[in-house]
């Protein structure tokens, strides 16, 4: 719980991300990232923060873009 509540306040308080577009799950110090990016970018820096995170082995994504044509399906 450490490491999600550390990873949501980062998300948070970062202006270039909107963070009310991802769900966090962490098991067994694998970072799992759910939702919808605005960009590439945003994605990246989720990521970066995640993998920066002491006790964190892997992260896990699942999140597309928002202009992702599957969406509309």
């Amino acid at each position: 719980s450490f490491i999600l509540a550390k990873l949501r306040t980062r998300l948070t308080f970062d202006s270039k991300i909107l963070s009310v577009n991802y769900t966090l799950d962490v098991v067994n110090g694998t970072v799992y990232v759910l939702g919808i990016a605005q960009d590439p970018a945003e994605l990246r820096r989720v990521v970066a923060y995640a993998k920066d995170l002491a006790y964190v082995r892997n992260v896990v994504t699942h999140v597309r873009m928002k202009d992702d044509p599957r969406r509309k399906a």
